[in-house]
Formats: structure tokens, sequence, C-alpha cells
């Protein structure tokens, strides 16, 4: 399979990585670890950059955020569709961040979330 800094199309490239055999024993690489194809932050970031990277390419990420400060703190709510995480409204629900360990305890749709500065550069929530 030939490799470029082109963004595949998601389902077919994904399914095969993901829903096929070859799970089993092959690691994609995605532009996050092409070195020429990635924004300056993410070449010369040191650690925090290096992280970054690993997040998005375990998850099959084939993007960076736009406007990420990597030397700031940012931060923001999200949105969950409730009925498709099983979570009646006004229900109180534990998200574990698989990332750093930490547990936190979410209620409703709207969620804040805090990345970069002296906090971690990603969030990875199970719920």
């Amino acid at each position: 399979m030939k490799h470029s800094c082109r963004l595949f199309k998601r389902t077919p490239y994904y399914g095969w990585l993901t829903q096929t055999s070859c799970r089993e024993y092959f690691r994609p690489v995605l532009w996050t670890n092409t070195a020429q194809c990635l924004p300056e932050y993410l070449q010369q970031g040191g650690p925090k950059a290096f992280i970054v990277r690993l997040i998005l390419a375990a998850t099959l990420g084939a993007s960076y955020g736009v406007n990420l400060d990597p030397n700031s703190s940012q931060s923001g709510w999200i949105k969950l569709d409730l009925d498709r995480i099983g979570v009646a409204a006004g229900q109180r629900f534990m998200v574990d961040d698989l990332f750093n360990g930490e547990r936190y305890w979410w209620e409703g749709d709207r969620n804040y979330i805090e990345l970069g500065g002296d906090r971690p550069q990603v969030h990875l929530f199970r719920l």
C-alpha cells in the first residue's frame, strides 16, 4: 500500500485497519508520524508534541486541532449525546481519563474540559 500525506477515505481504510484480520499484525502509519507532513509544533514541540503525535496515531486521528496553542491552557465545553451513550438526563456518571488516570463526575450533556499549559495535552475519556 502506498502512503502519502493525503487523507484516506475514512470508511474503507479505517474499516480495513480495524475490522479485518490485519488488525492483529498491521500497525498503520498515518501522517502524524511523517515529519515532513507535520506542522512545525508537532515536529519540534518536544515531549508535549510527542504525546500528541502518539495519541493521534493510536486513535487513528489524521488531523490536529486548529488553533490549539501548546504553550497555553485551552478550555471549553463538550456536548455529549446522552441517549447514544445510555445516560439519562440529570444522571451523574463517571468519566475515566485513560491518558492520565484521573476520574471525573459529569452530569448533563455539557461538560467542561481543559487542555495544555501545565495540564495534559490530551484527554482520552472512557464513559
